[in-house]
């Protein structure tokens, strides 16, 4: 993986360079945001989000031409609407007189960096919960690991992507294979398997591991919010599962100095990393899950 951006002692109390670090953190981390479209919705007042699915379904599935003065196809049935529910993410850290003085940031940048890490787990977790409630609820039934001793084989996937694609609203083509630390362990020995090195250092973001031939792009989540064991694996198309909102990028502000009676204890400078985003799945079908 590319060398991330060290968060120094120099730029602790410098917003725009912390926030470029919480973003950098943010991507490489947050992996099962590969899961949903993103949605921008800044512009939404409410901590709540409506999103219509459209049902797909028609009054003919024959491939017709409307001829003059007939009537167009009409869809069946009833649409429905899904929401995102807000949430804020976020840390803060400070900076004391007592630390300026005594040239103790490398101490606060170490703090710092751990919650941005938190930070970044936390909203992982989110979104993979997310595709956890999601794939519970949809129509599939989980495809059991082949391996004989229970790991993880190429046909699995194969599997899961027929399984995803043979959905009665046919529209489905998965693209984004998510794995444990146990699992890519099994994934690795797949002869049909590329790491992203070999395709190039510029391929590795937001997770992305490597690709396995025929069927898309494996992630890696860190996250230790997030159990996935050897044989366990989702898979999704992450163009029609879910959509998830932003009404706030993830953003970081300074504020200080705060007043104490203890000249020590006093704040020099806070610094505080929040977002604001939420989750939905709009087609629970459009995933499935590989496990026992």
């Amino acid at each position: 993986m590319p060398d991330q951006p060290a968060l120094s002692a120099d730029v602790l109390k410098d917003p725009d360079m912390v926030n470029a670090f919480l973003l950098d953190r943010v991507r490489h981390r947050q992996v099962f945001q590969n899961a949903f479209r993103e949605q921008d919705v800044s512009s939404v007042g409410d901590d709540e989000v409506s999103f219509h699915v459209d049902n797909g379904k028609y009054d003919t599935e024959e491939i017709e031409i409307v001829e003059e003065g007939s009537e167009f196809p009409e869809r069946q049935g009833d649409d429905r609407t899904v929401r995102a529910q807000r949430y804020k993410y976020g840390e803060e850290y400070n900076i004391t007189m007592e630390a300026a003085r005594d040239d103790a940031a490398g101490e606060v940048a170490i703090e710092a960096e751990r919650k941005i890490n938190r930070m970044a787990n936390t909203m992982d977790a989110a979104a993979f919960r997310q595709v956890e409630a999601g794939v519970a609820g949809n129509d599939h039934s989980a495809i059991t690991p082949s391996g004989s001793n229970g790991e993880l084989t190429y046909e699995d996937f194969v599997d899961a992507d027929t399984q995803v694609r043979d959905s009665e609203e046919g529209e489905y083509a998965p693209s984004a294979l998510f794995v444990g630390f146990q699992g890519l362990g099994d994934v690795r020995k797949m002869d049909e398997f590329t790491h992203a090195t070999a395709e190039g250092d510029e391929t590795i973001r937001f997770g992305r591991v490597g690709s396995i031939a025929g069927l898309g792009n494996v992630y890696i989540t860190g996250s230790p919010l997030i159990d996935m064991g050897s044989g366990e694996a989702y898979v999704v198309d992450g163009e029609w599962f879910g959509r998830r909102a932003e009404w706030l990028p993830p953003t970081t502000r300074a504020a200080g100095p705060e007043q104490g009676s203890n000249f020590d204890k006093q704040i020099d400078t806070k610094m505080q990393m929040y977002t604001l985003i939420g989750y939905t799945e709009t087609h629970p079908n459009a995933a499935t899950r590989i496990g026992n």
